[in-house]
């Protein structure tokens, strides 16, 4: 499968739980920066990359920096539809930071 083409402000689902994920850095080799809100306790943003099938974590030991602020905020809402409540992100790639806003 090849690698969906993905910009800084979108959502994507990562790992094998299909973890939804706030883009916030895209680098030149394909890495991506990602936030997370992991166990529904903390925002936590972590380095992602395509494995081939579907994004994955970059490390398999317990990686990542906390979130704070605005990219905490932005991470703790989700990819949710305000006036539904359904997840908006599919399976790739899905909505922008502007719709969160």
């Amino acid at each position: 499968m090849e690698r969906p083409d993905v910009r800084k402000g979108q959502w994507i689902k990562f790992g094998t739980s299909r973890i939804d994920g706030y883009v916030f850095d895209v680098f030149s080799d394909g890495t991506l920066g990602v936030g997370y809100h992991q166990n529904k306790m903390k925002a936590i943003k972590t380095d992602v990359i395509w494995n081939g099938e579907h994004w994955d974590f970059k490390y398999s030991g317990p990686d990542g920096s906390y979130l704070r602020r605005h990219e905490e905020a932005i991470v703790k809402r989700g990819p949710y539809d305000a006036a539904t409540g359904h997840n908006t992100a599919n399976h790739q790639v899905s909505t922008s930071a502007a719709s969160l806003r």
